[in-house]
This record gives C-alpha cells, structure tokens and sequence, in this order.
C-alpha cells in the first residue's frame, strides 16, 4: 500500500512525540494507549517521558500465549499498563485469565507458567480448553518490524 511507513511502530512513537511537544506538561494526557510496536519501540516510549504510562493495546485474540507474551514483552520493555478487553472476554474463564495476568503484571511468573497455569485452573473448574496446552503455548502473533 502506498505511504504505509517501512517501520509503523517508530512511525507510531514519532507522531506521538511530536504532537506532545507541543502540550504543556500539565495538559498533557497521564496514560499512553499504544499497540505494541515489539521491545526497542516500547522502550524508546517508556524513555521519552518519565511521567507518562505507556500502555499496550491487547488487539485480536489468539493463542493465550499470545496474550500472555505479550504482556511479559511489553512489561520487560517498559509498558506499565494493558488494555486486553478482546483477549479477556474472549478467554475460556474470563477471572482465571485476569488472575494469570496480573501475576505476570507483578513479575512473579513467565507467560509459559502463566499458560500452564492456566489450563491447570480451566481443569480443575471442569472447563475444557479451546486448543489442547501444546497448541496454546504456541506464539502465533508477531509484534515490531
């Protein structure tokens, strides 16, 4: 497609700088809602100002490791917030994803952990899985150039 930028995440983080350079401190918004453009476009965002709170878009559903790596990806890099409505409503047991987001959130787990937890807990609630754990743990999502 013509005029689509070669790297949309550093397109992405460019028009952001560039219109809150021109917002006064104290207008200018607390919390950043952002897809993830994959690590070094996160950290160039997390870098750019200290008082900003970068956060991911969690974007069509797919793998719960997807969901899942997502979030470790983009807490490793600098993300302080995520917005996963699609990825939750669409979940099995919508409070047992939460609750493995949020441990992954504390960094007290990994988003391999987290799935198999997951599928532990859909288990011992009777709830059957949409893919078996081997198709689950399996990272079909891309983020970055």
């Amino acid at each position: 497609m013509a005029g689509t930028p070669a790297d949309p995440a550093r397109f992405l983080n460019d028009f952001v700088a560039r219109t809150l350079a021109g917002v006064v401190s104290a207008a200018r918004p607390l919390f950043l809602k952002m897809p993830y453009g994959g690590p070094q476009a996160m950290r160039e965002l997390a870098a750019y100002d200290p008082h900003l709170i970068p956060g991911v878009l969690g974007g069509a559903s797919g793998t719960t490791y997807d969901a899942f790596f997502l979030l470790e990806d983009a807490r490793r890099n600098g993300a302080r917030a995520a917005l996963f409505g699609r990825k939750i409503k669409d979940s099995e047991h919508p409070l047992t994803f939460v609750r493995q987001l949020r441990a992954l959130a504390d960094g007290q787990i990994d988003a391999g952990e987290a799935c198999r937890a997951y599928h532990s807990d859909l288990g011992a609630l009777g709830i059957a899985p949409r893919r078996s754990l081997t198709e689950d743990l399996e990272l079909t999502e891309h983020w970055g150039p």
